[in-house]
């Protein structure tokens, strides 16, 4: 029995909170320790929870924008998880499926090109009749962007630690202000979509080049090598 759709938003809308209070409690924790992983995991399992009711909601009302938003902060979400999983898997376990880039990596990236590119069309076809229309060409664009970087560095064989923990970080926090953007069509109502959106933007892509210098910064303090001579030297019992 399908549950009625309020309740299904009111789902949404608490999983969400649990997801930025997993998200946060994974900032403030010692990075790469057990709660920090475990802080990680309980993320994944909130945001899940969240794109899903989002999404059914999103159908139920035809709301593109919410679609779209809820496909970017849950594969920015995953891809970030699978980042750090790629990154620890050792020579032993690269033949493992979950340790090695595989088809839910790339079937992923796949998905979320094709459904920016459509929001792109979408918005630019709507563009004097659809108020969401500018938001979808954004977030659009940065989605299909960023799907094809994804594509493209699948192709590499030999990753940077640093490399790795930097997008690790980059990615889970872009995945909260990407579910921050998608609350400017309830938030501020008395300002126009198109201004609630470029405000939303702007801090989002701030708080993110910010992170980004900082975890880049921290990371090549950690480690310069590749992924592979790490594992080795974990191994081996001499990583720092």
């Amino acid at each position: 029995m399908m549950l009625p759709i309020d309740l299904i938003f009111q789902i949404h809308g608490v999983f969400g909170l649990a997801a930025i209070g997993f998200a946060a409690a994974a900032i403030v924790l010692a990075k790469g320790g057990r709660l920090h992983r475990l802080a990680g995991r309980g993320f994944l399992i909130a945001i899940s929870v969240f794109f899903i009711a989002g999404m059914t909601v999103a159908f139920e009302r035809n709301n593109i924008f919410m679609m779209l938003v809820g496909i970017l902060a849950f594969y920015l979400a995953l891809s970030g998880y699978r980042i750090h999983t790629i990154a620890q898997a050792g020579a032993s376990d690269y033949l493992k499926t979950w340790s090695r880039v595989g088809p839910i990596d790339k079937g992923s990236a796949q998905f979320v090109l094709i459904a920016s590119a459509a929001a792109t069309a979408w918005g630019l076809d709507g563009w004097t009749r659809e108020p969401q229309a500018m938001g979808l060409i954004v977030l659009g664009l940065g989605g299909a962007t960023l799907a094809i970087g994804d594509l493209r560095r699948f192709r590499q064989q030999s990753w940077r630690w640093s490399t790795q923990l930097r997008h690790h970080g980059g990615r889970m926090v872009a995945a909260v202000l990407t579910m921050a953007i998608g609350f400017t069509p309830v938030s501020f109502s008395a300002w126009p979509f198109w201004l609630r959106l470029s405000v939303a933007c702007m801090l989002a892509i701030g708080c993110l080049l910010l992170l980004d210098r900082w975890l880049k910064g921290w990371a090549e303090k950690n480690d310069e090598e590749t992924v592979g001579q790490v594992m080795k030297n974990k191994n081996n019992g001499g990583i720092r």
